[in-house]
């Protein structure tokens, strides 16, 4: 459960987005957190300090109809109750961590298990995607920083860890999404962001499955357990 203040403090970050129109400039920000990336293109971005999260991406289709193809939710409670984490920063670390432990520099750490018996998506009690970021404006005014800091021992994850991740909206009608972080100790750190998207809109079900056909030079491989 969030703590009371922090949830607040959410829930009127994303009922403001919830209300949000269309600007017509580079970014509007509110003091709740709620930010706005919209591209001279016409696409806009809604960005949560809640899990430094992309909550819609509104975007013209060949007729030029603006359609929001990003899954999100309108209330705090939707987030909180959401085990898929849609639309958040994953981390410390992304995905399962095999018997919730792990061993760096000759010593063995013991993870929260989540996922009994395993460790997932940074955890439960404090994982990046439910905590309240910090976050500025780029500058440019085509982009916002997100900045939270985890602490030493926090989930079972050594070291006091300071993470940033920040999201660009280009004229190109591009998103660049970009983590970075830096600790005290050795630690784990694979940070990934959570969004989902329809292309048809997240109004349609669509009969039909698309497919995105992506080339990887590297993969991960998982245990049968996992």
């Amino acid at each position: 459960m969030y703590d009371e203040k922090l949830y607040k403090r959410a829930l009127c970050v994303v009922l403001r987005i919830h209300r949000a129109k269309v600007q017509k400039r580079a970014m509007t920000q509110s003091q709740a957190g709620q930010n706005d990336l919209v591209s001279r293109n016409g696409m806009r971005v809604e960005l949560l300090n809640l899990g430094a999260s992309i909550r819609s991406i509104v975007v013209p289709d060949r007729e030029g109809v603006m359609t929001d193809i990003a899954l999100g939710f309108d209330t705090v409670k939707a987030y909180e109750n959401d085990r898929h984490l849609i639309g958040t920063t994953l981390g410390r670390v992304a995905g399962r961590i095999r018997d919730a432990r792990y061993a760096i520099d000759s010593r063995e750490y013991f993870l929260a298990q989540n996922d009994h018996p395993h460790h997932r998506n940074g955890g439960a009690k404090s994982p990046f995607s439910k905590k309240i970021w910090n976050y500025t404006l780029l500058e440019e005014g085509n982009g916002v920083v997100f900045t939270v800091r985890s602490h030493d021992g926090e989930e079972g994850y050594p070291g006091n860890a300071n993470v940033q991740v920040s999201y660009v909206l280009t004229n190109h009608n591009e998103i660049l999404v970009q983590f970075s972080a830096n600790t005290d100790k050795s630690t784990l750190m694979n940070l990934s962001s959570n969004f989902y998207l329809n292309l048809d809109g997240i109004e349609v079900r669509s009969s039909t499955c698309r497919q995105l056909h992506e080339i990887l030079n590297r993969s991960l491989a998982t245990m049968s357990t996992l």
